[in-house]
């Protein structure tokens, strides 16, 4: 699986095979289901992905449930995607055999990603549109204050920078609603765009004007040939940092910044890199020597599948980490997929060094047998 997802050439021939048995409606359950699915995601339900969780939770690792069915625009889809996360958020309020989960939402998985787009530029914005973003917001509200009334954090997630001011907008309107005894609600930064820190220092304000805590999961970001390839086609500036460690620079500054405010900041560290994972480690340990006690402010997170060496060794030392767990049938998911192993290009070095290290724990272990 990792030598699969380490090759860009074979992940770019899995990906437009992926590709056309989806746009072909080609049956690819049998073969998802033994090899790429289990890997990267929970399961095809709720509870599956949370029998997946209590597995996590056998070492010490907490879970971000997400139902990551993608591509449908109708209404009738956007309710349904919003009972599913009313039903995951009963559930874990449970806390089923101690559980520690988030639960995360996309939003557009609540409303019409055209309809964020046009509300964010302020163009051709019609009553209709009006009327849909007011649902889109109603959505989220209900689902923001379900996760409040059950104990259960909910992380919104960040997507593509044309939609993002209006995810935004809706995220810090129920952050302020939400966020005022303790934190029930986190958004999502983006540190590969060039202007998410100065984003960040704007929100610190409002929330202190506003009395309200932040939650936030601090990511480089996944959208990243997307985000270039639309800038070219319409001719203006990437939003996206000019280099890879610019973007590193960002994401250690917007760490530091959050650890800086740690008195009204709930910080997620959500990464595959190791020196960040390290940073975010040393500042933590800084934190508590300064007279922070409190670890729950502070958590790490992967993806399921990847990074397992990061995970299991900060939940080993007592640290609070997440995996990401995606859930959904088996053939709504395939756009995730897709898009997760566009997102793998990005990390190849990491994937191989965990390739190495499972080698070499496979022959460790056999030179124990001998």
């Amino acid at each position: 699986m990792f030598s699969l997802f380490s090759m860009t050439k074979l992940m770019r021939i899995g990906e437009v095979l992926l590709s056309v048995c989806s746009s072909l409606k080609i049956p690819t359950a049998w073969a998802f289901r033994s090899s790429i699915f289990p890997h990267f995601c929970g399961g095809e339900n709720c509870e599956e992905a949370l029998n997946r969780a209590q597995d996590l939770m056998k070492r010490n690792v907490g879970a971000i449930l997400d139902f990551s069915v993608e591509g449908s625009r109708s209404e009738e889809s956007f309710e349904a995607t919003k009972d599913e996360l009313l039903k995951v958020i009963a559930r874990l309020g449970k806390k089923p055999q101690g559980v520690n989960a988030y639960a995360a939402v996309k939003l557009t998985g609540l409303g019409d990603h055209e309809v964020l787009e046009r509300i964010q530029s302020g163009e051709f914005v019609k009553n209709a549109d009006l009327a849909a973003f007011k649902r889109i917001e109603d959505r989220l509200d209900q689902v923001a204050g379900a996760a409040k009334m059950a104990g259960v954090r909910l992380i919104v997630d960040a997507e593509e920078s044309w939609i993002q001011g209006s995810i935004d907008r809706l995220t810090e309107t129920v952050m302020q609603k939400y966020n005022k005894q303790g934190v029930s609600v986190y958004t999502t930064l983006q540190m590969y765009r060039a202007d998410r820190l100065q984003y960040f220092e704007e929100l610190l304000q409002r929330s202190e004007q506003e009395g309200y805590e932040l939650g936030l999961k601090i990511v480089r970001g996944a959208y990243l040939e997307k985000e270039n390839a639309r800038a070219k086609e319409l001719g203006v500036p990437s939003p996206i940092h000019l280099s890879k460690h610019a973007t590193d620079q960002a994401y250690h500054a917007a760490i530091e910044l959050a650890f800086q405010n740690l008195d009204r900041v709930w910080l997620c560290i959500a990464t595959h890199n190791e020196s960040s994972s390290r940073q975010g480690v040393q500042l933590l340990e800084n934190a508590l020597a300064g007279g922070v006690n409190d670890l729950s402010r502070v958590s790490f997170a992967q993806l399921l599948g990847m990074s397992d060496h990061i995970s299991f060794n900060l939940a080993e030392a007592g640290l609070e980490v997440l995996k990401y767990v995606p859930y959904g049938p088996i053939g709504d998911v395939i756009p995730y997929l897709l898009r997760r192993m566009k997102e793998n290009s990005g990390i190849r070095d990491q994937t191989d060094r965990e390739l190495r290290l499972i080698r070499k724990e496979i022959e460790r272990r056999a030179g124990e047998m001998n």
